[in-house]
């Protein structure tokens, strides 16, 4: 039984914001590709050479992957390829955008970034996995476990507003403390006016018994 309790649609946007700044030089580079009007759609499984090696992946996308053999049937090397081939119209134009986002210091991506598990191609289109921002959002998201803990957590939310209350308006003022099992409820340790309900689960959530 999973009871959703709270979320933080705002943490949520700026962690996946983070991971979208991550691919806008691997973007940039995917149009100028794009640009040079091949037929061949890279995959996600180009993605390493094309950021690493550009010479290989464009030979693979002229070739359409297949192949390249010389006389004896022996097949050349990945790398040997480009350079035995006809250059497409657009080529330096291509390499130039790959020289600039590869010397960029934006953006924030380098090869170790590119985790396929996290990002993929789509109809030539860079993304992340719509299961990785799935799991993403979950992280942002507060559960109970039972009815009970979703009753507590209503009756936490009022008693927390009250002790807010008390702070603000009462003698006490900044002085106030509130308990040690609710401070994590009150965002910056009860010195703010705002309830955190996500910065509660360490205090009590987690703690309690379903």
């Amino acid at each position: 039984m999973k009871i959703l309790l709270a979320e933080d649609p705002t943490g949520y946007a700026n962690a996946a914001s983070q991971l979208t700044d991550k691919m806008s030089r691997l973007q940039a580079v995917l149009v100028a590709y794009a640009a040079l009007g091949l037929a061949t759609v890279p995959t996600t499984a180009d993605l390493a050479d094309l950021w690493e090696n550009p010479k290989v992946f464009l030979g693979r996308m002229l070739t359409a992957g297949q192949p390249v053999t010389v006389s004896g049937g022996l097949a050349l090397d990945p790398g040997q390829v480009y350079g035995l081939l006809q250059k497409p119209a657009g080529a330096g134009a291509f390499f130039a955008a790959w020289e600039t986002q590869r010397n960029s210091r934006s953006g924030g991506w380098s090869f170790p970034n590119l985790d396929t598990a996290v990002y993929e191609l789509a109809g030539g289109t860079l993304r992340i996995k719509p299961a990785v921002l799935a799991a993403l959002q979950e992280q942002f998201r507060l559960y109970a476990v039972s009815q009970r803990q979703k009753d507590e957590w209503d009756a936490l939310q009022v008693a927390v507003a009250a002790l807010e209350t008390i702070r603000q308006n009462g003698r006490h003022g900044a002085d106030f403390s509130a308990p040690d099992y609710l401070r994590a409820a009150l965002a910056n340790a009860g010195q703010a006016n705002n309830f955190n309900p996500l910065a509660a689960r360490a205090a009590y959530i987690v703690g309690t018994v379903a």
